[in-house]
């Protein structure tokens, strides 16, 4: 297959990123997309994207970068997180979607997978949720809480102990299909974060302070910081 070059998606960022433009001109060519070089510019905070975590806390990377089926097969899109209060927050402004019956048993939120639409087509995905407290079309503010760290399983796969995978995709039409559309986490920017690392051990990199903090550690910390 060939690949995407439209403005704002994943591919056509990568490459336009390597011919070294600063990020101020690449938006003003490709428009205000809020993650538009979120997978190709580490550390530049261009991703706008906040810890799914609450301000304050220190969780624990469970696991580092793996794909929605907890496996080695790229895209690596998805984080484990576990640990602090427990709830999980919106990385980012948008509006709850609703999720494919084609691949969850039971796609409404509250069975345990959230989906969040940013705009532009850029989406998170909040998986093993319990106590969801929000339902589809709601518009959800940054740090607004989704629901807490938990097991479920809507959509198939396992968990061991309560904890999140937070997964990013991309698409613009249609709705959230559990293992599709998903985007390579590595490399991109959360929180102040930078992903790095081979699959279930990478670790996250503080962009301030250097911190290393990787698969199986706590220490992730949300100062606040978006992007």
């Amino acid at each position: 297959m060939g690949t995407d070059a439209r403005p704002g998606h994943p591919q056509a960022w990568r490459r336009v990123a390597l011919l070294g433009l600063p990020f101020g001109l690449l938006t003003g060519m490709f428009g205000p997309a809020w993650a538009s070089d979120a997978s190709v510019v580490p550390g530049s905070g261009s991703a706008r994207l906040s810890l799914p975590i609450p301000v304050g806390e220190s969780w624990t990377l469970v696991q580092g970068p793996h794909n929605t089926a907890g496996g080695a097969a790229t895209p690596l899109s998805s984080l484990d997180l576990a640990g602090g209060s427990g709830h999980v927050v919106a990385a980012a402004d948008g509006v709850v979607q609703p999720i494919s019956t084609a691949t969850c048993a039971n796609p409404d939120p509250s069975a345990g997978l959230v989906v969040i639409d940013h705009g532009n087509g850029w989406h998170t995905s909040y998986y093993h949720l319990r106590n969801v407290q929000v339902v589809v079309g709601q518009t959800v503010r940054r740090g607004e809480r989704l629901g807490d760290t938990g097991t479920a399983l809507p959509c198939g796969g396992s968990a061991v102990g309560n904890h999140t995978h937070f997964g990013i995709a991309y698409y613009t039409s249609g709705e959230f299909s559990f293992g599709t559309n998903m985007v390579d986490i590595r490399g991109m920017d959360i929180g102040g974060w930078t992903v790095w690392g081979t699959t279930h051990r990478g670790c996250l990199i503080n962009d301030r302070t250097l911190v290393r903090v990787c698969s199986g550690q706590q220490g992730v910390v949300n100062t606040g910081i978006s992007g």
